[in-house]
């Protein structure tokens, strides 16, 4: 076996690197169907999308995409967000909604209002702001649930019919 090859160059293509956990903690966890706004990247405006986005730089304006929103460790987001599911690492500053869950991990600094269906905070995660639980996805709602909503929706009418018939009966 030689020590030294002439020319290294024409062995084939590099080994590709292991997969990472997939959890956004990192540029390297990217795989297929995923957007990457990289570290050294600043957007101003709005993002829109239909699949994964991870965000390792700058973004300021607004972002909504339907399916997985990660703010990555080195991510700084100052928008309006909304995702499926959003995931923070680095920081958020605005409303952040989701229609499944927002998920924030120990690095994660959020300040703004959270809107989802279910709610996941790492310890060590700054939050600062409020948490409005409701299911933004109105597909998901289950169906026992559906009939006391319209009990509810009949209830409210005939609330305002009763107030209808009091203004009625006043103007005689």
């Amino acid at each position: 076996m030689p020590l030294f090859k002439k020319d290294q160059s024409n062995e084939g293509p590099p080994a590709a690197p292991a997969r990472a956990r997939g959890d956004g903690s990192d540029a390297a966890s990217v795989r297929s169907g995923v957007s990457l706004i990289g570290k050294n990247v600043k957007i101003s405006g709005e993002i829109t999308g239909d699949e994964d986005l991870l965000i390792e730089g700058k973004v300021e304006g607004k972002v909504n995409v339907s399916q997985t929103l990660t703010i990555g460790a080195g991510g700084q987001v100052t928008a309006e967000v909304h995702g499926d599911t959003v995931i923070v690492l680095g920081r958020v500053n605005g409303n952040v909604s989701a229609a499944q869950r927002v998920i924030l991990k120990p690095s994660a600094m959020v300040t703004g209002n959270i809107t989802c269906a279910a709610f996941i905070v790492n310890e060590g995660a700054s939050f600062d702001g409020n948490i409005i639980m409701k299911n933004l996805d109105k597909k998901a709602t289950p169906p026992a649930a559906a009939p006391l909503l319209q009990a509810k929706e009949k209830e409210k009418e005939i609330e305002k019919d009763k107030e209808k018939a009091k203004n009625n009966a006043r103007n005689l």
